[in-house]
């Protein structure tokens, strides 16, 4: 991910692509170029798994991931 930044992307790419991390929204997917999409999916699905994995003792911290970038 850190070389989509630094080297790949342009600044309305990247805009977007921050943008639809900040949603964590799948449908966001769409608007990226082609080659941010597989990248953001690994994001999503990284964090559905540990959503899934989590107890409920500790279902807050992907909460509170999602939650940072609502504010």
């Amino acid at each position: 991910m850190d070389d989509i930044y630094d080297a790949y992307g342009t600044l309305e790419e990247l805009e977007l692509y921050t943008e639809a991390i900040e949603r964590w929204d799948s449908n966001s997917i769409h608007q990226l170029p082609e080659y941010i999409k597989p990248c953001y999916q690994v994001v999503l699905d990284l964090h559905k798994e540990i959503e899934e994995m989590e107890n409920t003792k500790r279902l807050y911290c992907v909460h509170h991931e999602k939650m940072k970038y609502d504010a």
